[in-house]
């Protein structure tokens, strides 16, 4: 049956949020219109207390379940009951994925038609429902999750291998091997099994072909290890013998893959070492493999969550083969190093930064080091791919740097950082998994009494209590930016307070300070060859600080900030000038903006990363240095319900630094409605040499939007601006924009920007409530 018959019409509640539950979402919207559904998370039996309101419950396969309820379905299962005879399956303890990725490979090299790669690898299938024709052949890996419940099994199914694995999750390895083997057991006399020597005897009608792993072709590959040779015999014999494709150009395809990421990737030789990345392994005989795979190898880093596999095969290897030194980390690495006993080759160190280090020391000149954990990453990483990041980072000596957009708790915020769900889990881990996280906080944290602050006041000043010190300290933000527009609405006694919060978690901050001193301090850190880095923001908003009065470092006291960038350059591989300036709601900079941050660059910073505008922009990269226009929010109290002008999205901006150069990776979130990938669309590009005249800075809407804004908030402004504009300048910031939506540069500096005085805004700020200054 087609998978649009079965769902359409029906009520199907969605269970869970992550990659494949929002996949399913998309394809109901777009072909089940008659469909009703509800997406959710929760435990199994929140979800069959809710059953009987569904005629199924499409359950994503990383959701662990006790019960055999009926109306339990998933992508995989209604995907081969439709499209099952033009599946080849993939599946196996280890390797699946590269095998899935060489036929993939293979397949688009030397066959004429349609590949698909999905499943446990790429996308969701539901993705590529309307992708598939006549002559399209889909290569599908299938972890034992997907497998479980099928009933429907693929035309070509691959066995590789069984080992010791799941069982957190399936406790003894006969459930498992039940899970795994439903790849055949629906499978005809016209189907196909391949598999391999280790995988038990299976009772199935499909033509079986039984693969012996000493057996496998030769190749003259690209991959390392027998077991990428005995994969590739699997692809081989697959596409020469069932699907008829001439031999020699099977073999040459095979011969240009490259492999795939964390599965015995050569990272690079760094001080005569050769390092590789097998963060893929999470059994002993992978380890085992990867070690026999690379001639040279000197030094193997084992250990990672325990979840109780047994070790022998891997500790029996150890005793065997004293001609390797073994750093053992984390649980697993533990018990390995205490149950081979007292041996000089077995180390044992706390974690993978250590693991490292001593790997430097110990590794000899023009031997290897592998690190293949046999054990898995959770607990202490996300996945295997965040723990081969972290280890290529290591041993390029890389590092981690996120910055997020603006943060603002109060308001339409406030209390916010109570919600447990108002991070999701992927922007926990993107900022978990960074060594540094930089936050721009805008506004004063300390104790405030808003009740006595009345409605035209919480229209301009920002506070935040100090549990919101405690959210971001909790969340790794151990870096504070506080140069900006509003760390100065409770006057002194907030810059003081934000100080003081920073003070007792530990956090450094930047960009402000009780005099001009502690305002232009220079936070350095030790990693990639140095960084240093200071705050500063616009004039007219960000009240500048002096000798004896608290504020900001103004960004236009170029000799000060030409003094700091040149006394980082002087200890520091990097220099990075963190900004708060710009033109609100726009999506793109001005050239007065532009031209700014273009010569902090030519006074020798390396990249600029600026907030303000609470709206995503793009980047710009200037020979090898870069500006980061605006990361929009982050949790800001803009009105989201109402917002039109994408103050919704942010950029959670993630950089890579080493000795050598950088790398960056801008992370699209909108963090109320709990998405962790946000398609940003196309950004405006910043233009190179566009003249100011002709520099289109906001959509006419958008500058209609501008002008109503600023009218508004006439009466809280310094009046005079106002009153003494000539007849030319009216036509010119008022007039034009709203005809034309070309605003330049000095239009918001000439209104938007104005702040109010500062013996105003104190004053309301000692009277906890703001009076109109000038009636309009």
């Amino acid at each position: 049956m087609k998978i649009t018959e079965k769902l359409d019409n029906k009520r199907i509640l969605i269970w869970g949020k992550g990659r494949e539950g929002k996949s399913s979402e998309k394809f109901l919207l777009e072909h089940c219109p008659d469909a009703t559904f509800e997406m959710v998370e929760g435990s199994e039996d929140e979800i069959l207390k809710r059953a009987c309101d569904f005629d199924y419950i499409l359950k994503s396969p990383g959701i662990i379940t006790h019960e055999k309820e009926p109306k339990y379905i998933s992508q995989t299962r209604l995907f081969m009951e439709e499209f099952g005879s033009k599946v080849i399956g993939i599946t196996g303890t280890k390797g699946k994925s590269t095998t899935s990725s060489l036929l993939y490979h293979v397949l688009h090299d030397v066959r004429t038609g349609n590949a698909i790669l999905c499943g446990n690898i790429g996308l969701p299938c539901f993705d590529y429902y309307d992708e598939i024709g006549e002559d399209t052949l889909i290569v599908y890996e299938l972890s034992c999750h997907q497998l479980s419940d099928l009933e429907f099994s693929p035309h070509i199914a691959v066995f590789l291998n069984l080992y010791e694995d799941h069982l957190d999750r399936y406790i003894t390895m006969e459930n498992y091997f039940n899970a795994k083997k439903n790849i055949t057991i629906h499978q005809s006399e016209k189907d196909y099994l391949f598999y391999g020597n280790d995988v038990p005897p299976i009772e199935t009608k499909a033509i079986k072909t039984l693969l012996k792993f000493d057996e496998a072709m030769q190749f003259d590959m690209q991959l390392k290890g027998d077991h990428n040779r005995f994969n590739a015999t699997f692809v081989y014999r697959i596409c020469t013998e069932v699907l008829g494709l001439d031999p020699e150009k099977v073999r040459k395809s095979i011969e240009t893959f490259t492999g795939l990421h964390h599965r015995l990737e050569f990272v690079g030789n760094f001080d005569g070492i050769d390092f590789y990345n097998d963060s893929i392994s999470t059994i002993p005989q992978a380890t085992i493999q990867a070690a026999t795979s690379i001639k040279n190898t000197g030094t193997l880093l084992i250990g990672g969550m325990d979840r109780g596999i047994d070790y022998t095969t891997l500790i029996a290897f150890i005793k065997e083969h004293p001609e390797y030194q073994y750093i053992c980390a984390y649980e697993s690495g533990k018990r390995i190093y205490d149950e081979v006993g007292d041996l000089p080759y077995c180390h044992l160190v706390s974690d993978i930064k250590e693991s490292v280090e001593m790997a430097r020391r110990i590794t000899p000149s023009g031997k290897a080091c592998i690190m293949s954990p046999a054990a898995a990453s959770y607990t202490h990483f996300k996945d295997f791919e965040a723990r081969g990041e972290k280890f290529c980072q290591l041993v390029k000596g890389e590092t981690t740097l996120v910055f997020t957009g603006d943060i603002g708790f109060d308001r339409y915020m406030d209390h916010k950082w109570e919600d447990p769900k108002l991070l999701s889990k992927r922007v926990k881990d993107v900022l978990s998994f960074a060594d540094h996280v930089i936050a721009n906080v805008e506004g004063p944290i300390m104790e405030c009494p808003k009740n006595e602050v009345n409605e035209g006041a919480k229209q301009l000043l920002h506070f935040m209590e100090p549990a919101v010190a405690d959210f971001l300290s909790e969340n790794h933000c151990d870096i504070w930016n506080i140069c900006n527009n509003h760390i100065k609405d409770a006057g002194v006694e907030g810059i003081a307070s934000t100080l003081k919060e920073a003070e007792k978690r530990g956090i450094q901050t930047i960009g402000a300070g009780m005099n001009i001193t502690e305002a232009r301090k220079i936070l350095t850190l030790p990693e990639a060859g140095g960084i240093g880095m200071f705050g500063v923001g616009y004039q007219r908003a960000c009240r500048k600080a002096t000798e004896d009065e608290a504020g900001c470092f103004s960004w236009s006291d170029l000799d000060a900030i030409q003094e700091a960038i040149t006394k980082i350059k002087k200890t520091c591989r990097w220099c990075i000038v963190v900004a708060h300036a710009g033109e609100e709601f726009t999506p793109l900079p001005s050239p007065y903006t532009r031209d700014r941050y273009h010569l902090y660059l030519e006074m020798g910073a390396d990249i600029v990363v600026s907030h303000h505008p609470h709206v995503p922009m793009n980047y710009e990269m200037v020979g090898d240095k870069a500006i980061f226009y605006s990361l929009g929010n982050f949790i800001f109290d803009t009105d989201y319900q109402r917002s039109q002008y994408n103050t919704e999205k942010g950029i959670l901006l993630s950089l890579k630094l080493s000795e050598t150069g950088f790398s960056f990776t801008p992370y699209g979130i909108d963090i109320l409605r709990g998405e962790e990938h946000v398609d940003l669309g196309e950004l405006p590009v910043i233009f190179q040499d566009v003249p100011e005249e002709e520099y289109t800075l906001l959509s006419p809407l958008s500058a209609k939007m501008h002008i109503a804004a600023t009218r508004r908030q006439m009466r809280y402004l310094d009046p005079k601006r106002f009153k003494n504009a000539t007849e030319e300048e009216w036509k010119a910031h008022f007039e034009e924009p709203l005809r034309t939506g070309r605003v330049p540069g000095e239009t918001l500096d000439f209104f938007i920007l104005c702040p109010l005085a500062e013996k105003e805004k104190e004053e309301a700020w000692k009277q906890s409530k703001m009076q109109d200054i000038v009636k309009y």
